[in-house]
């Protein structure tokens, strides 16, 4: 099976050039063009990669990273952060970096080439791997079983004659 991957970024001339790479990379590519798209995509789609760019329509790539953290089922998929900020002036482009840097999350300033982009997907992928059986997994259905109501008791079986006392008891005391 593919590992799924969603782009979001609102230029689709660079979506569609994402797109392109990793299809022809076995990658299975879902696009989203603002931030709150790819929110609901993500927790819809569950993919295992977000490229996702930090200048987004309705609300910014690090608003879209904390809102994906912050929910159990969309907090462990990977995130390629992609920015043109190198473009815009340094002293942004140093905030930005900081920043990145400080979430110790790969990224990628535009433009980059291809080798480059294959190469920190990989990198994203295998630091958001999660076995099966790792303490993560656990925490996770622990919580999952916090949450998720015990099945009722099955109610006890009656023989015939207790169903009668029963029955005759319920009409004796109304009398």
């Amino acid at each position: 099976m593919a590992c799924k991957v969603l782009i979001v970024d609102d230029d689709l001339d660079f979506v569609q050039l994402l797109s392109a790479r990793l299809r022809a990379n076995n990658y299975e590519v879902e696009s989203a063009g603002d931030a709150i798209s790819a929110v609901l995509k993500a927790q819809k789609q569950r993919p295992r990669l977000i490229i996702l760019d930090l200048r987004l329509p309705a609300g910014g790539g690090f608003r879209v990273y904390e809102t994906l953290r912050a929910s159990v089922g969309t907090s462990r998929i990977a995130v390629l952060f992609v920015t043109g900020f190198d473009r815009v002036d340094s002293d942004q482009e140093m905030k930005v970096r900081d920043s990145l840097q400080a979430l110790d999350q790969p990224f990628l300033i535009k433009p980059f080439n291809a080798e480059e982009l294959l190469e920190k997907v990989s990198q994203a992928l295998k630091r958001f791997q999660v076995p099966p059986d790792s303490k993560e997994s656990d925490l996770v259905k622990e919580i999952i079983g916090r949450v998720t109501p015990a099945p009722a008791p099955a109610p006890k079986k009656k023989n015939f004659f207790e169903a009668i006392i029963g029955w005759v008891s319920d009409i004796v005391g109304h009398w």
